[in-house]
């Protein structure tokens, strides 16, 4: 088994810093996207040039304390789909294998805690999301 297999990977472990993702890791990754291992587990995105590399349920923990969920539906007959839920916002998503779709509710929810603030005015229309 790779680290890989279960720390998200450089670019998103950048986009979780942009957010705020502030879990202690055991793991981090450098500037130039090699991951490292320190034995006292800690934020290492209070370092300018570090990244917190966390695991995948350390990511889901994180956003789940700030009330966005992924859930992932197995009912699909040929994909793995699953939902990204914040509030009023359902967002589907559709991947060809179970890590795709773990990396793809990932970014669905960085990109729904970054506009966190204008889903208040969310405007839904016999259930469909017109404008947020």
């Amino acid at each position: 088994m790779s680290y890989t297999d279960f720390i998200v990977p450089y670019g998103m472990a950048k986009q979780l810093k942009d957010i705020g993702f502030d879990s202690p890791c055991f793991f981090y990754y450098n500037n130039f996207g090699h991951v490292l291992y320190e034995a006292l587990i800690m934020d290492h995105n209070k370092n300018e040039n570090l990244y917190s590399a966390p695991t995948y349920d350390q990511v889901y923990k994180w956003f789940v304390d700030r009330e966005f969920y992924l859930e992932f539906d197995y009912s699909f007959t040929s994909k793995f789909g699953g939902f990204v839920t914040f509030k009023e916002v359902q967002v589907m998503i559709e991947e060809p294998t179970y890590e795709a779709l773990r990396a793809e509710g990932i970014l669905e929810m960085i990109e729904l805690y970054k506009n966190k603030d204008t889903i208040k005015d969310l405007k839904v229309e016999n259930g469909n999301i017109l404008e947020w």
